[in-house]
């Protein structure tokens, strides 16, 4: 039998995450394994489905599960997005499955499809969970143009948000957006916004004297949502208002890097430094610790976890509030004090160099301060945001959802254990009450009450 919950005498739910990768190659490999990671932490058994074995994480309650016998696997032949494509049937093999699962969680057009057939075939009577990363029209649109293309995105997202019992923003804009495609489909599914965690890191090291600034923008810059032109633009109009600093690009692809750093030599004045895309961290804690401010001028970005990294290790950053979900939360005053997250947010787009640039030189010029505002909102974020309390609003808002007559009272009991108190000064997990029965994760036959 599961074993209790100390603090709350609850049981421990039985939680499938399935992902495509660990390491921190894209956004949703992060959140996948981060919220995996805070579930065990808030005291569940999370059970992570990669498609190959990898060592044991060391993270109580949380194990690695992969298809022992998958009948394929990626070659070298194959392209990259046929590897891919190996790697999805693969996750859909039964064997290495675990026994015994009360809740299956997708993430997007990844693994989304995946987690639902997984449900539907090996444990119907789970929850299913679908965690929307990304806005498929504000996307589309931004990155191509194409309203075409985000149009059928956006139905396709839809078609799996009405098959899950919750789906999960992250951030608010995409909580936000995902409530607004259910709306203009007349759909009734519980929405829940959750907040990625925040990882603290070691705050940099400052010296006194300082005469030069540097600008730190990372991310993948072939992805022309990110701003880079724009980041260039802004440190441009800095040096010629006389403002000695310099902007670091980590995220450049290694084919280009060369031709790319000796065009912008030139249009910038030798203001810009490129550096190759990589996902190790002790680089990027480098790039971190030698800059001076971070930037994310993102025409939209679905949340933008690289400023919340920032923000963890106290480094002063500015996003944009109307496009970005991190700017939203940062300037969300139930969430973030005022004094501690609005000096983080503009209020324009990054196509608006001049007000970008009008910003950077304020707090370049007010450093000192802007530093131990940095510190303060880490402590902030730290101590309300990590990764555990994001595992625990998930499960709060699925135990909101179980309250229908069709479960059984072992049930209710279970998942009200595991519920979070209220926040008066806000409904914190935003969720949306539907008019409808969910597949309730039923102790009789889902094993609940059965031994492992």
């Amino acid at each position: 039998m599961s074993e209790l919950l100390p603090e709350t005498g609850g049981r421990r739910l039985q939680i499938l995450s399935v992902g495509l990768g660990w390491a921190s190659t894209t956004g949703g490999h992060t959140v996948t394994r981060d919220l995996s990671i805070g579930l065990a932490q808030a005291g569940h058994d999370v059970r992570m489905w990669l498609p190959h074995q990898l060592p044991d994480p060391g993270v109580p309650g949380l194990r690695v599960h992969h298809p022992s016998d998958p009948g394929e696997r990626p070659q070298p032949s194959q392209s990259k997005k046929e590897q891919l494509e190996t790697e999805r049937r693969m996750l859909l093999t039964p064997r290495g499955l675990p026994d015994e699962i009360d809740m299956v969680i997708g993430h997007a057009r990844f693994t989304g499809d995946i987690s639902r057939q997984l449900r539907d075939r090996y444990f119907p009577n789970a929850m299913s969970v679908y965690v929307m990363h990304m806005s498929p029209e504000e996307g589309s649109r931004a990155r191509h143009g194409d309203g075409v293309h985000a149009d059928r995105k956006a139905l396709e997202d839809v078609a799996r948000m009405r098959q899950a019992d919750l789906v999960v923003g992250v951030g608010p804009l995409i909580a936000e957006e995902s409530r607004r495609l259910l709306r203009r489909e007349r759909l009734r599914v519980p929405v829940h916004e959750l907040i990625p965690g925040i990882v603290p890191q070691d705050p940099p090291v400052h010296y006194e004297g300082q005469r030069r600034y540097e600008i730190l923008l990372t991310g993948r810059m072939d992805d022309l949502l990110k701003g880079g032109p724009e980041a260039v633009a802004m440190v441009t109009e800095l040096r010629r208002r006389g403002v000695p600093a310099h902007l670091v690009v980590r995220g450049v692809p290694r084919d280009t890097l060369a031709a790319e750093q000796l065009r912008l030599n030139t249009l910038s004045g030798n203001a810009v430094r490129l550096r190759p895309f990589t996902n190790d961290f002790e680089e990027l804690s480098r790039d971190l610790n030698g800059a001076d401010l971070f930037v994310m001028p993102s025409h939209h970005e679905g949340f933008g976890l690289v400023a919340t990294e920032a923000a963890g290790a106290g480094m002063p950053i500015l996003v944009d509030e109307l496009n970005t979900g991190a700017g939203m939360f940062l300037a969300d005053p139930d969430r973030v004090p005022p004094e501690l997250g609005l000096g983080s947010v503009v209020r324009a787009s990054s196509h608006d160099s001049q007000a970008w640039a009008d910003r950077i030189q304020s707090m370049l010029a007010n450093l000192p301060a802007e530093r131990a505002r940095a510190l303060a909102l880490r402590e902030h974020l730290i101590t309300n945001h990590s990764w555990r309390h994001a595992g625990e609003g998930l499960v709060a808002a699925a135990a909101r959802i179980q309250r229908t007559p069709s479960l059984s009272p072992e049930l209710q009991t279970a998942m009200q254990a595991a519920r979070l108190p209220e926040d008066p000064g806000r409904a914190a997990t935003q969720v949306s009450t539907g008019e409808r029965t969910t597949r309730a994760i039923s102790t009789h036959q889902a094993g609940v009450t059965h031994d492992r």
